[in-house]
């Protein structure tokens, strides 16, 4: 058992050094995992057979004193029992590090691997083994490598004590108290949240968990889930995902709603198109059917609809689409297009501007809402599902943490707003219509 105990000047100028090495990090040294040895690049890809053959070669040979070959043994070893990990070979991936650790003769390297022994062993529910493994660590390394792991594997052993203030003791109450290898910054940061949250200290761990996030790219539940350390952070990202789909019918419907009348407005774009452009209606004029009664008594639908266009240095302008009641004393009906744009002038107590257009707004609501019930369902079956799901995640994830369960409040806020935005959408063009009709 490795015991070094300093003055606490001493610590605060170890933590300095380390410091140092996380700011200008030296690459490829002994320690340095992160790098693959020449040559190797390709096995973590390769799977277990090319890594336990490159293995089997490397013990085969001997160890050298060779600082780059010792490097090498102990990175293939960590890939091997990765590999297995993965696999769920618990057995072999113990085997391998414990054979890794009679080989290497470097404490540095012993030190890593009984780091991770201690982890596996954590993993397994024996915190009596992995007491005794970090037992024969060095506690105050002197390079940041061995120092962050050892802080990980000893924080994860308070966890799973649930030694919160131990915990936050080795990992730091805040980032940037402690100097952490990027390896290990995000399990440290889950369990530093962790920690936080299950003292009650909810505001600061909200903060530690969106700063590692927002450092962290990539899926951002892996990233927490991975090695499911730090249980309570995950508990909350799925607490907050099931917010958004538990509302049931009426989040589904209160989506639905605020699309509905944006979808209207997209296809009035489409419609008006070719009504500047070919001076066609693809909706028919058929709500002059209902305007054009009252523009005079004897006018009827269909609109009829044409755009006048002015050309002058090779650019045109129009004002867009204008729309006419045909009736049997104006002969609007028989026009062709040209002769109408040349009598429009005498023609306007026969034309209306905004009624048509609100109107056929209107319409395409009326075309859209069979698209809107159809998603409508579709967006609640879906949730209904994802709902289901988060809820069995939620209730294991709260058991594995020792956390109460979360209850997930609903609002119809949403549904309320929703609704308020497609009246408007609809009254509006209906008092544009009377407007221009009565007033």
């Amino acid at each position: 058992m490795i015991e070094r105990r300093g003055s606490m000047a001493d610590e605060v100028a170890r933590r300095a050094r380390l410091k140092a090495q996380l700011d200008s990090p030296l690459t490829g040294h002994a320690y340095d995992l992160s790098r693959a040895p020449l040559g190797m690049s390709h096995l973590p890809a390769s799977g277990i057979p090319a890594l336990r053959s490159e293995w089997n070669r490397l013990k085969s040979t001997g160890i050298s004193s060779d600082p780059e070959a010792q490097r090498t043994l102990c990175w293939l070893a960590f890939q091997l029992a990765d590999a297995l990990d993965r696999a769920g070979e618990a057995l072999a991936e113990r085997a391998a590090l414990e054979t890794a650790l009679e080989l290497l003769p470097d404490e540095g390297h012993r030190h890593l691997l009984r780091c991770r022994l201690a982890m596996e062993a954590i993993a397994e529910g024996n915190l009596s083994s992995a007491e005794g493994w970090l037992a024969e660590c060095d506690p105050e390394p002197e390079v940041l490598e061995l120092d962050s792991a050892f802080r990980e594997a000893k924080a994860r052993l308070g966890l799973a004590r649930q030694d919160f203030r131990g915990v936050l003791s080795v990992v730091g109450q805040k980032r940037g108290d402690v100097p952490i290898h990027p390896e290990q910054e995000a399990a440290c940061d889950r369990l530093r949240a962790h920690s936080l949250e299950a003292l009650g200290e909810r505001r600061l761990a909200d903060a530690e968990l969106s700063q590692s996030l927002a450092k962290q790219r990539g899926d951002r539940i892996r990233a927490i889930q991975r090695d499911r350390v730090g249980l309570a952070p995950l508990l909350r990202v799925r607490v907050a995902e099931l917010g958004n789909v538990s509302g049931g019918f009426a989040a589904a419907l209160a989506s639905g709603l605020f699309w509905w009348p944006i979808a209207a407005a997209i296809l009035l774009v489409v419609v008006t198109i070719p009504r500047c452009t070919l001076d066609r209606d693809p909706l028919l004029g058929v709500n002059g059917y209902a305007l054009c009664p009252n523009v005079c008594s004897t006018c009827d639908g269909p609109l009829r609809v044409v755009t006048r266009w002015s050309c002058s240095g090779g650019e045109c302008t129009s004002n867009g689409p204008q729309y006419f009641c045909p009736s049997p004393e104006n002969q609007i009906e028989q026009m062709s297009d040209d002769e109408l744009e040349s009598k429009m002038y005498h023609l306007r107590q026969y034309e209306l501007s905004i009624a048509p257009a609100a109107t056929s707004y209107l319409m395409l609501l009326g075309l859209a809402l069979p698209v809107l019930l159809l998603r409508t369902l579709g967006r609640y079956r879906a949730d209904a599902l994802r709902k289901k799901e988060l809820e069995r995640e939620i209730d294991g994830i709260a058991r594995a943490a020792k956390l109460p369960v979360p209850v997930v409040k609903r609002s119809s806020t949403s549904l309320l707003v929703a609704l308020g935005f497609a009246g408007l959408c609809i009254v509006l063009p209906v008092l544009a219509s009377l407007f221009e009709l009565y007033v």
